[in-house]
């Protein structure tokens, strides 16, 4: 009798570790502060999944310490922990082919390919109208992209912690400040113009999509770096308003991460 009972005891408890390692949520190392952070937070919302972040302060250097380091060798945020049982679920029930060959938890390390992941898993749920997305007209998608990647590749890198430091430290330029406005300035300048025939409510027209989710991020880095928005930029500034009534920008806004 004390034999089954111990053998019901294992089983139990076998039960339920294999009940919370197929029950984990995503988790997302974000920091609050990071627009790059940000816009996938955000995605994470609009796509209605259920999520745990984990903060990695950058600004300690929390993003090189050793642990975090081993999961994204970048030394960046965001990155996101899928639990490779969820997924394959997942992916059987909604027939998502691609993800069957996976081994070990799903590891994705900058903010674009986590977006384009959520697009992959999650279709039907708010679609960021993505450059591949035959639901749209082909103008609308490589407009939403163009605008996206001018943040993303031509904007944000500027700002970057790491680039800062660097261009301080090793050459000397203190004002910061001054080195952001002029890229985000540069950038809002040529949006502001892509859209002024191709906005409604949103970016392009009146859907939410990829430029919107990386723009109002942007944009709140600019605000806290001097730059009157709603004077220089008053469609970006439009936009802005208009997103900042959603649920999922309000709940992944970093003031609600403190």
């Amino acid at each position: 009798t004390r034999q089954l009972q111990e053998q019901s005891k294992k089983r139990i408890k076998g039960l339920k570790r294999l009940f919370i390692v197929s029950t984990m949520k995503p988790i997302l190392s974000s920091f609050y502060k990071s627009t790059c952070s940000w816009r996938v937070r955000a995605a994470l919302e609009l796509k209605n999944v259920e999520y745990s972040i984990k903060e990695i302060n950058i600004l300690e250097k929390e993003n090189l310490n050793t642990n975090y380091v081993q999961q994204n060798p970048y030394e960046t945020v965001p990155s996101i922990e899928i639990d490779k049982i969820e997924l394959k679920n997942h992916c059987k029930k909604f027939n998502i082919k691609g993800f069957d060959s996976l081994e070990e938890n799903l590891v994705i390390r900058n903010s674009d390919s986590i977006i384009q992941t959520l697009e992959v898993l999650y279709p039907e749920s708010t679609p960021l109208v993505l450059i591949n997305d035959s639901r749209f007209p082909i103008q609308d998608r490589i407009l939403v992209n163009q605008i996206a990647h001018c943040i993303i590749s031509s904007t944000q890198p500027y700002q970057n912690i790491g680039v800062l430091r660097f261009i301080k430290h090793e050459h000397q330029i203190h004002d910061t400040v001054s080195w952001v406005q002029y890229f985000i300035r540069k950038s809002f300048k040529k949006i502001e113009k892509d859209i002024s025939k191709s906005h409604g409510t949103f970016c392009v027209g009146d859907t939410l999509s990829y430029a919107d989710i990386t723009l109002v991020p942007q944009i709140y880095f600019a605000r806290n770096h001097r730059i009157d928005v709603d004077s220089e930029f008053p469609l970006l500034a439009s936009i802005e308003k208009e997103c900042l009534k959603l649920d999922a920008f309000e709940k992944s806004h970093p003031n609600q991460q403190i």
